[in-house]
């Protein structure tokens, strides 16, 4: 009787053990991503926001090297018409130092300009990482959903879809770690 009971059953066809295996690989694989991706939108949004601090910086720097230009050439334009003496010379040191704080300012946006774009190279790497990393879940959930789809309807056609867009899910995941291409 038990031999009977063996041989009726309904074999279990052995890919759909490997589908097992596969959804939950890359379902892991869409977990991770996931998290790795939201975590380098997040770097890249915060670098974004401090990249553009420095930019506000610069550009204050800037308008005030104009401010302080304009005040100079007024400055030396009043001494010019000014008779020769202390009233004219106390112009053209003034014209000077306001000149003095423009080169300073130059100085200060060419800082703030190197600072600008370090962040927004980190901004930029975070972004390529992130986009990676959100190509492999949208091919992994394509993997996942093809392979629920092939269970249920029992077509091995259509888990090998599945692993097809799994692998290539898992090449981007992989590219998110390394940004190789």
């Amino acid at each position: 009787m038990s031999d009977e009971k063996t041989s009726t059953a309904p074999k279990k066809e052995t890919w759909l053990n490997w589908l097992a295996v596969t959804t939950i690989l890359f379902s892991t694989c869409a977990t991770i991503s996931t998290f790795r991706g939201g975590g380098h939108s997040s770097k890249a949004m915060m670098a974004q926001v401090e990249a553009s601090d420095f930019w506000a910086q610069y550009q204050s720097k800037s308008i005030k090297q104009y401010i302080y230009g304009t005040q100079a050439d007024l400055l030396d334009l009043r001494a010019q018409e000014l008779p020769a003496g202390a009233m004219a010379d106390a112009y053209r040191a003034k014209a000077e130092r306001d000149r003095k704080d423009m080169a300073r300012y130059e100085t200060d946006k060419k800082e703030i300009a190197e600072k600008a774009h370090a962040i927004e190279a980190q901004r930029s790497e975070n972004q390529r990482h992130g986009g990676r990393f959100g190509l492999a879940v949208v091919f992994l959930q394509m993997a996942i959903m093809l392979s629920a789809l092939a269970a249920i309807l029992k077509k091995k056609p259509l888990w090998l879809a599945g692993v097809l867009s799994g692998l290539v899910g898992v090449i981007y995941f992989a590219d998110g770690f390394f940004v190789l291409f």
